[in-house]
């Protein structure tokens, strides 16, 4: 069977199977992918953070899915 892009459809193909699927959007995150981009580091999120949430959602009930994780900093995105 094929699967849809939609993480709203997987989550429908998926739940009978008890399959959680979960969307995370982060915002700016201090890692290697934005070396070049001249922000300053205390703008952007620390990646524990965005492993924390993470790892929250994963370790909920078995009946209990976070279907939409957003993160962003707090002062907002960086442009």
């Amino acid at each position: 069977m094929p699967c849809s892009a939609s993480p709203g459809n997987l989550r429908e193909e998926l739940k009978e199977h008890r399959v959680k699927v979960t969307s995370i959007s982060p915002g700016p995150t201090l890692t290697a992918s934005w070396e070049g981009f001249e922000a300053p580091p205390d703008r952007m999120m620390p990646p524990e953070d965005i492993a924390s949430v993470i790892w929250s959602a994963y370790t909920l009930a078995p009946q209990t899915v976070v279907e939409d994780i957003m993160l962003r900093p707090i002062l907002g995105d960086i442009s």
